[in-house]
């Protein structure tokens, strides 16, 4: 085990220096600095060993003795190993040496040091332009390739369904090509726009070439997107409705969906796209700025295109969320047998809790002295505007080693008239609350101390927030 946990010591040291070093000179540069990156990587496995209160000073002592071509130098570094660079450079200038000759080397070696860091910024400022001109192109790639996946749906799907309506032989009818397809073909042809715009500012590319107006350029139309987000959950049933009630459309998809022309993806998962497709410009533009100096022409472009992409993207994620609340909704009515009709408008489900239902056997005694009984499972399911509690039944099957799970109704309380307390820990209970409702009171209990303080602070927050409002 400690060969092993050393080794995996020096494959982290390696990978962090290989990091620094990609992130810090091009491809070429690295290949040349191998030497240094493996003496790096020793350097940091040693000092993971040593535990030194001076890791600077030790991987200074360390790179210098690796370095070192003279056995005398070498010797004193091992001599002085356990002392800290300082120490070791002011025994050094105790040592009877040529006054003269030591100003003129030590003269030597700050013209190097100086030549060194002017070589180093230049090198800097050639990696800060080289490294925009590498984003630019990551930015036109990126696009390329998606603009390409929007043509897999033009090309695969739309053009031959097209075509069998041309020939009399329809596969979907007219209005269904329409409501399925017409907004993602919209939105290539915006995106294709902009693909011919970066192409263009690429062919041209110089260190004052911009690339942030084209993004606000492309941000003014958005309009597309959102018609096609407003009409996504209508595309796809649509699709769904079509595949079951037309065989000849299942047949084409099932010849067309994921195969080598769609890379292996379904006409579905292609839709997918547009809903990623702003954090994947958001985080490239970021890097394009990350890499632009601040007197830079583009700056300003960049800074207002990221702005409303960012916005976008966020508009996108509260759309997504919005449909998972409807959807979690839905998955719970079906769940729980005999509830009634949980959608509303603004409702959603903050957290779940399965508890253990007690009752006490006699109430008349010190509270810190009663003994309950646990008589059934419950389900709690908590909305931002009341409580659902069902009943939990879990049933096996032979030969199985699964279960199944089945939720019955039992009450809902709005949470204005809900009462949650919690119960001391006494000598024959833990973890237990109780829910008191206008006609009903439960004495619940979890299985843990964390779940009982995270189901208390959520209703309590809830209800508080349900009073507000």
């Amino acid at each position: 085990m400690k060969r092993y946990l050393s080794d995996l010591q020096r494959d982290v040291s390696g990978r962090i220096i290989g990091q620094l070093m990609y992130d810090a000179m091009p491809m070429v540069k690295v290949i040349a600095n191998r030497e240094v990156g493996e003496a790096l990587t020793e350097a940091l496995a040693e000092l993971a060993k040593e535990k030194n209160d001076h890791p600077l000073e030790f991987i200074s002592v360390f790179l210098l003795k690796k370095c070192s071509k003279n056995k005398e130098k070498l010797l004193t570094l091992e001599k002085h190993s356990d002392e800290t660079l300082s120490a070791f450079l002011k025994q050094e200038d105790d040592l009877e040496v040529d006054q003269t000759a030591t100003a003129s080397l030590y003269q030597s070696d700050s013209e190097v040091a100086f030549q060194q860091l002017t070589l180093l910024d230049n090198k800097l400022q050639a990696d800060q332009g080289d490294k925009r001109s590498k984003f630019s192109r990551e930015i036109l790639k990126s696009e390329r390739q998606y603009v390409q996946i929007l043509e897999i749906v033009r090309d695969v799907y739309v053009v031959p369904l097209k075509a069998a309506l041309s020939s009399n032989r329809a596969i979907l009818s007219i209005a269904n090509v329409q409501i399925i397809f017409s907004d993602i073909l919209d939105i290539l042809h915006v995106n294709k726009q902009l693909l011919h715009e970066l192409t263009e500012r690429l062919q041209e590319w110089g260190p004052a070439q911009c690339l942030g107006d084209v993004f606000v350029h492309f941000a003014s139309r958005l309009k597309t997107y959102t018609n096609f987000f407003n009409n996504y959950t209508v595309i796809l049933k649509t699709i769904d409705k079509c595949r079951e009630a037309m065989p000849t459309f299942r047949a084409f998809l099932k010849r067309h969906d994921q195969t080598v022309f769609t890379k292996m993806m379904s006409l579905q998962e292609l839709f997918l796209f547009p809903s990623t497709r702003f954090e994947e410009y958001v985080n490239l533009l970021y890097a394009l700025r990350l890499h632009t100096p601040s007197e830079h022409a583009d700056r300003k472009d960049l800074n207002s295109a990221i702005l409303q992409l960012k916005r976008y993207k966020d508009y996108i994620g509260q759309l997504k969320a919005s449909l998972e609340k409807d959807t979690q909704l839905t998955s719970v009515q079906k769940m729980i047998q005999g509830c009634p009709n949980l959608t509303e408008a603004n409702r959603h489900l903050i957290h779940r809790q399965d508890v253990a239902l007690l009752k006490c056997a006699n109430e008349d005694i010190c509270a810190s002295l009663r003994i309950y009984e646990h008589i059934s499972d419950l389900s709690l399911f908590l909305f931002n505007d009341a409580l659902v509690i069902s009943s939990c039944h879990i049933s096996y099957t032979p030969f199985n080693r699964t279960s199944q799970t089945s939720y019955q109704f039992m009450a809902s309380v709005s949470l204005p008239r809900l009462l949650v307390e919690d119960i001391p820990d006494t000598k024959y209970m833990i973890n237990a609350f109780s829910l008191q409702g206008p006609k009903r009171q439960w004495i619940c209990s979890t299985v843990t101390e964390e779940e009982k303080f995270i189901w208390l602070s959520a209703c309590q927050s809830a209800i508080h927030a349900s009073i507000v409002q």
